[in-house]
C-alpha cells in the first residue's frame, strides 16, 4: 500500500525541496548535503503531484508545503513515495544541482533495512580498553 493516494493533480510551480522538521532528524534525510541553509543549497524543482490522506512520515516538502517525500512502514516492509519527477535537475547540475545520489541511495538503503539508516539504533565498538557506545534516535537534534 502506498503512503498516500495520488489525486491526479499536477502542481507546476517552482520550489526548493526542503526538509521537514521530522526530515531534519530522519536518517534518510538528516544532514543531506546542502540542507543546512535557507534556502537549501541546491536547485529548485518545478513539479509535484497532489496526494490525499498522507500517512507515514513526511520528511521533505515541496511547493506550498505539500508532501514531497513520504516514508512509511507497512507490515514487515517499508515504502517510500517521491512526489515529483524533477530529481534529474539535480543530476544535470541545473542551478548547481543537488544531492540526488546521496538522497536516492539513502532511500534505497532504508527500504532494504540497512542498519545504518534505522531511526532508532544502538551500536557499540571496542578499541583496546575503550568501549564506544552510540545511540541514534529520532529525538536527536539535527
Amino acid at each position: 500500500a502506498l503512503p498516500a493516494m495520488p489525486t491526479g493533480e499536477v502542481v507546476d510551480k517552482a520550489f526548493y525541496p526542503r526538509l521537514t522538521e521530522l526530515g531534519q532528524r530522519h536518517p534518510v534525510t538528516r544532514g543531506l548535503d546542502g540542507s543546512a541553509t535557507e534556502p537549501p543549497h541546491w536547485s529548485r524543482w518545478f513539479r509535484t503531484i497532489g496526494v490525499q490522506n498522507p500517512q507515514g512520515e513526511v520528511v521533505m516538502k515541496g511547493a506550498d508545503n505539500r508532501p514531497l517525500l513520504l516514508l512509511d512502514r507497512k507490515g514487515e516492509g517499508r515504502v517510500g513515495m517521491l512526489l515529483s519527477d524533477q530529481g534529474w535537475l539535480w543530476a544535470r547540475g541545473f542551478e548547481g544541482g543537488g544531492p540526488h545520489v546521496q538522497l536516492y541511495r539513502r532511500i534505497a538503503h532504508w527500504l532494504m533495512k540497512e542498519p545504518e539508516l534505522e531511526e532508532e539504533r544502538l551500536t557499540a565498538e571496542g578499541r583496546g580498553m575503550v568501549l564506544e557506545i552510540r545511540r541514534q534516535t529520532m529525538a536527536d537534534d539535527p
